[in-house]
């Protein structure tokens, strides 16, 4: 059960998750470019400074991780911590895709009733 839960899982899941969602965005950008008549849109001021902030949250936790889990230098990581980086700053800031998601769930959780009984 220990194996399970430790670092030697998690890690490569955690790098297989970012990659593949990464390839995931890339390709429904490019299906939907293909499909939409529409070429781009072009976010607001608190749009833009939502982003930044969602990237530099996700860049503190995966190098959190990676410094947490790995001798970082010493290991070879160095390549896997640029491509992480590369990933989370395409996602968060240049993928109309996962950009709109983002936002999606901001929206979402900003019109969210906390109190559903009125109390």
């Amino acid at each position: 059960m220990s194996y399970f839960l430790s670092d030697q899982i998690w890690f490569p899941a955690f790098e297989l998750f970012l990659t593949g969602i990464t390839l995931f965005a890339f390709l429904k950008v490019k299906m939907f470019r293909e499909q939409s008549p529409i070429s781009g849109v072009s976010r607001g001021g608190t749009s833009r400074e939502l982003f930044l902030r969602v990237t530099s949250a996700v860049m503190t936790f995966i190098t959190t991780v990676i410094f947490s889990i790995t001798t970082f230098p010493e290991d070879g990581l160095v390549l896997l911590y640029i491509l992480n980086l590369i990933c989370v700053l395409y996602l968060c800031l240049m993928n109309g895709w996962s950009t709109n998601k983002i936002i999606g769930f901001v929206i979402k959780f900003e019109n969210h009733n906390f109190n559903p009984h009125g109390q």
